[in-house]
């Protein structure tokens, strides 16, 4: 699924594809909170570039000021610098609250698997291991069977697709997609795709 928010600003340059504008245009008249950040996002950069601009002519200018002068400079850099600040974290804000909109959702109807994904691994010793991380997970015990997924070597499949789910169990998206990624097993990554690409 496309992240639109990441678009914005070849949005609004004009740079994106014909098609992907069509996508981006749709995406914007449905989500309230794309439809903010796209119109916030004209005033977080401006008030960026205005920043960094002001710091390149501090840094180059040979002129000699007062201290009195200095002080004012100092105020405004530190005035641009907080604006700066808050309309970054605004439009940080709007994508998390975004993402935790969708994640409340989707784990609203959300029943983790149970017993899927079992593909053999390389060892008998990491078979066993595997067993019990699967079994742990179908316990609902998520904290163990992460514990235990991770440390398998070579990862296989299976490890991927139970660290996948319990990643987007625990709302850590990126780290969700990144596993998915990895997965060859078209079944697998189709379960975790039906979630993922709400995203």
């Amino acid at each position: 699924m496309i992240d639109f928010y990441e678009h914005i600003e070849a949005y609004i340059e004009g740079t994106l594809s014909p098609d992907l504008v069509t996508q981006m245009k749709t995406a914007i008249s449905k989500d309230k909170s794309l439809k903010q950040a796209v119109a916030d996002y004209p005033i977080a950069k401006t008030l960026s570039e205005s920043l960094i601009e002001h710091e390149v002519r501090e840094i180059l200018s040979e002129t000699k000021t007062t201290d009195n002068e200095k002080g004012r400079s100092g105020a405004w850099i530190i005035a641009i610098t907080l604006l700066a600040a808050l309309a970054v974290s605004y439009y940080q804000w709007n994508r998390h609250n975004r993402q935790e909109i969708i994640h409340n959702r989707i784990m609203a109807s959300y029943t983790p698997p149970v017993s899927e994904g079992t593909r053999s691994s390389t060892s008998v010793a990491s078979e066993s291991n595997l067993k019990s991380a699967i079994q742990a997970f179908d316990l609902r015990q998520f904290d163990q069977s992460k514990e235990i997924l991770e440390k398998l070597s070579p990862k296989n499949d299976s490890i991927y697709y139970y660290l996948a789910h319990i990643a987007l169990i625990e709302n850590k998206i990126g780290k969700a997609k990144s596993y998915e990624r990895k997965i060859s097993t078209l079944e697998l990554k189709k379960d975790l795709t039906k979630y993922l690409s709400e995203f």
